[in-house]
């Protein structure tokens, strides 16, 4: 449930990280930057729904413990993203220990940070969904 869940917030993503890759890598510059934040708008969205998704899987079979899985099915779509970043490297024409290290080290960084931020975004839209239906209860 956890690795399914970030299926859909890295296919939001996966064609302006490639462009952005390949523009960091080949030392060209990305002129749509505000596509780019339309895009990371887009992809919070996308995870905080697919986060609410997983966590409401969770309640109905009547397992509590939504947090860490909402946080995990955030974090899962770096997962996806390291792989397709292993596999760009793979087909490009780098070479040597250097840019091993170098590519590896900060794909690797930007991967973390990207699993903390989706993380986040994923557990606060499930938190505010399990709010907003705890609220909803009626005591009689």
């Amino acid at each position: 449930l956890v690795l399914c869940g970030g299926v859909l917030p890295f296919a939001t993503i996966s064609t302006e990280v490639y462009f952005l890759v390949r523009s960091f890598w080949t030392f060209k510059s990305l002129y749509d930057v505000t596509y780019l934040a339309i895009v990371f708008g887009l992809y919070a969205i996308t995870t905080a729904c697919s986060s609410i998704l997983c966590t409401f899987v969770l309640l109905n079979c009547q397992d509590y413990r939504w947090q860490w899985t909402a946080f995990g099915s955030g974090a899962s779509s770096s997962v996806y993203l390291f792989t397709c970043l292993v596999i760009f490297y793979i087909n490009s024409s780098m070479t040597g220990f250097f840019q091993f290290t170098f590519f590896f080290g900060l794909t690797a960084l930007f991967c973390t940070v990207l699993s903390l931020v989706s993380g986040f975004f994923a557990y606060m839209g499930s938190r505010w969904f399990v709010t907003m239906l705890y609220k909803s209860i009626r005591y009689e």
